[in-house]
């Protein structure tokens, strides 16, 4: 190899002057964004059942919607958590599944699911994380250190 480079050094230092001005010119043209467009694939169903126990809410809500919208097409995962006077189903879709058609048909399922007279309409939601803060900052200072005004101007 270290032969092919000392009998022709005249090509390899074309060869190398190539791959540098692919490298810049790939440079320039290489897209960057602070917040890229990404959509993760999951809806949250938000359901809220006032004044009901976690575990009333689980038997007659979360399991209900679980079993209504647990078949959609593309869907790889389910998780959910019940609270007291709430419920919240997570759906995951698989990267390349048309999330407005997912919408759709979780609404459709929804469309059909019969809850107690109290409890109100899931709530459909979708994530975007261009919402979600990019850095969170607490400060916080002992007793007889800066005053929360004075910590307000440092930050």
């Amino acid at each position: 190899m270290f032969g092919l480079v000392t009998a022709r050094p005249v090509a390899v230092l074309m060869l190398a002057a190539a791959a540098a001005l692919f490298g810049v010119l790939s440079y320039q043209q290489l897209g960057v964004e602070l917040m890229p467009d990404l959509a993760y694939p999951t809806i949250t169903l938000r359901t809220a059942y006032p004044g009901a126990a976690p575990e009333e809410v689980e038997s007659e809500v979360t399991r209900t919607v679980e079993e209504r919208v647990g078949t959609v097409e593309g869907l790889l995962g389910l998780r959910s958590s019940s609270r007291a006077g709430r419920s919240e189903v997570v759906l995951e879709f698989a990267w390349d599944t048309d999330m407005d058609r997912a919408s759709q048909r979780v609404r459709e399922r929804l469309g059909h699911v019969r809850l107690p007279d109290v409890v109100s309409k899931p709530q459909l939601l979708r994530h975007d994380p261009s919402l979600a803060p990019v850095l969170t900052l607490a400060l916080g200072s002992e007793p007889g250190g800066p005053s929360l005004a004075r910590l307000r101007t440092w930050a």
